[in-house]
């Protein structure tokens, strides 16, 4: 992630705004969770490398489809990221 630029990102709040969880047993991603807490199953961090905060251009397509990361195939979020990394 060192060849990242910098400018590619913007922070839109601090991390203290809000959390990421992972659903235990009797908990899913549908269940109904607080404001600022993104839902996301623990397999996306581990084998999939999601990072967050998520970037602009990841955002603005989650907001566009209105779905929340979890939603998308795991292969949409990898093509967003190489088509970041390739066009900046």
């Amino acid at each position: 992630w060192d060849d990242i630029p910098e400018d590619m990102f913007t922070d839109i709040s601090s991390s203290e705004d809000w959390e990421v969880r992972i659903p235990g047993a009797s908990r899913r991603i549908c269940t109904s969770w607080g404001w600022g807490t993104i839902p996301m199953y623990q397999i996306a961090f581990e084998e999939l490398d999601y990072r967050m905060p998520f970037t602009d251009l990841e955002t603005a397509v989650f907001r566009h489809l209105h779905v929340c990361p979890s939603q998308l195939h795991p292969n949409s979020l990898g093509f967003l990221r190489a088509f970041e990394m390739t066009a900046a």
